[in-house]
């Protein structure tokens, strides 16, 4: 991970290699007002090789609309088929439901956890059902799902369990089996990657803001200052403190280095967003838990 460091001031300031931070999150399509107080009924799934999976939760549910996670990693065009396969089926059990598809690669945690806040964000109001499918699609997938329903109360998460499967134990031997042993679908694998967990509870989306403008000078600058990030937040609308009128302006500046440290620096120490040098104080360094808030939350509130 490249390194982003913080510091009150440029004299404090260590050069450091640059960071990338994330791309804004694309629009999405937002219902016209209702007023009949019914509620729609959305749900969130992620394609898989079972297409009953998604479609029977689907229909149990009544969905007016449903957004689909497709990943656009694989090739093969096999997994075109079930989706064609799977599209075909909600249509025919669901005539008016409206099918947004989400292309990604579903088996990155972070990039997905992104999309279904992306999803969320647009969706939740007050006239709307979200119902969250956690057992269809990736491992990454169902557990980005579990993570934000712990976040938003207002969403039912679900699962589906088979009922009738489609391979018997005839079937079991002949495809997963090698050597007379038993392997599974998948036959090799890549190395772990780890998996950055969050809070459960919602991000305070100030903080949030303050880790992306970081992110953002990082692009520039081999280090950040209070004072960058402080007229970054000032310039999206969320810094707020001013000193008393009067004051001499080096007065005015600590102070604001002050108010800055206690409400944004600690509280990212804390969630371990920020760790601090432990040989040049007042020094900090973004962690590779930081790092990860950018690349999932940064951009989500921007709408082009």
């Amino acid at each position: 991970m490249r390194e982003i460091v913080i510091v009150p001031t440029e004299e404090l300031a260590y050069p450091t290699n640059r960071c990338c931070a994330c791309e804004v999150a694309p629009n999405m399509l937002q219902d016209v007002p209702r007023f009949s107080g019914r509620k729609d009924r959305v749900m969130i799934a992620c394609l898989s090789l079972d297409v009953p999976m998604i479609v029977d939760p689907a229909v149990f549910y009544k969905a007016e609309r449903i957004h689909i996670l497709k990943d656009d990693t694989e090739d093969s065009p096999i997994y075109e088929e079930f989706y064609d396969e799977t599209i075909k089926q909600l249509r025919e059990k669901l005539p008016d439901i409206r099918i947004c598809e989400h292309e990604l690669d579903t088996s990155d945690y972070r990039k997905v956890l992104r999309e279904l806040l992306t999803i969320v964000r647009v969706d939740e109001d007050d006239f709307t059902d979200i119902y969250v499918n956690i057992s269809s699609g990736t491992p990454e997938y169902s557990a980005a799902a579990m993570l934000l329903c712990m976040q938003y109360s207002v969403l039912t998460a679900f699962t589906v369990k088979p009922k009738e499967k489609a391979l018997n134990e005839e079937d079991i031997r002949r495809h997963f089996y090698r050597g007379g042993r038993p392997v599974g679908a998948v036959l090799t694998t890549e190395e772990p990657v780890k998996v950055v967990t969050f809070d459960p509870e919602k991000q305070d989306m100030e903080l949030i803001t303050a880790m992306a403008v970081i992110g953002e000078f990082s692009l520039e600058k081999s280090y950040v200052t209070y004072e960058d990030i402080i007229d970054g937040l000032a310039e999206k609308g969320i810094w707020r403190y001013m000193p008393k009128p009067g004051r001499k302006k080096t007065e005015d500046l600590q102070k604001k280095r002050m108010y800055f440290r206690r409400n944004f620096i600690a509280p990212m120490v804390e969630k371990g967003w920020l760790t601090e040098d432990p040989i040049a104080k007042r020094r900090f360094m973004v962690t590779e838990k930081g790092q990860a808030v950018i690349d999932v939350y940064h951009g989500l509130d921007e709408r082009n």
